[in-house]
């Protein structure tokens, strides 16, 4: 078999942040805590919860107490400005409740337009890119580390989501008999 592209571009398309050995790998539990509050707590579409993710691990690397050099921007998404004053001003701001909780009352108050674009976006790597453009408003809304990351992070999540599927039922399944003893 042929192999259509160079090896370093093989290498860079198939490698993976979270893989085991990667050094991200350590942040799979943060990401399933974040992703489950976001989807589970906050009602979000798994597609807008990863897209967020993605975004916080290219501003932050999950590190919801880090502050870029200087102090201009704060917390998982690096908030700046009077957003990151309304934010410091919370009791406890440094935590991941506390910031996502933050996020959500942007995200269904003055930021209710872009959630609604991020919802509305066709892929995940397409919603990640919103959240930096529109949400986050980021130098570099299309990063290799912000897209790829939240693609990742959708698919690392989807089959711990839909680990249950209830047994489908038949015509077959409903009798007024009365169940056989030792069936």
């Amino acid at each position: 078999m042929k192999h259509l592209l160079e090896r370093k571009e093989w290498l860079r398309v198939n490698e993976a942040f979270f893989n085991q050995g990667s050094p991200y790998e350590k942040h799979k539990g943060t990401i399933m805590t974040i992703m489950d509050r976001l989807v589970k707590d906050y009602s979000y579409s798994p597609q807008l919860a990863a897209a967020l993710a993605g975004n916080m691990f290219k501003e932050s690397g999950f590190n919801p107490a880090i502050e870029s050099p200087g102090g201009t921007y704060v917390g998982l998404i690096q908030w700046g400005g009077g957003r990151k004053a309304k934010l410091k001003s919370k009791p406890n701001w440094k935590t991941i409740d506390t910031q996502l909780k933050f996020i959500d009352e942007e995200l269904k108050g003055a930021y209710a337009k872009v959630k609604e674009a991020i919802d509305a976006a066709p892929t995940v790597e397409k919603a990640a890119e919103i959240v930096g453009r529109r949400y986050e408003v980021c130098a570099d809304p299309t990063s290799e580390k912000r897209i790829k990351g939240a693609r990742e992070i959708y698919d690392m999540y989807m089959p711990n989501l839909t680990a249950f599927t209830p047994p489908t039922l038949t015509d077959d399944d409903f009798t007024d008999q009365p169940p056989i003893e030792g069936q």
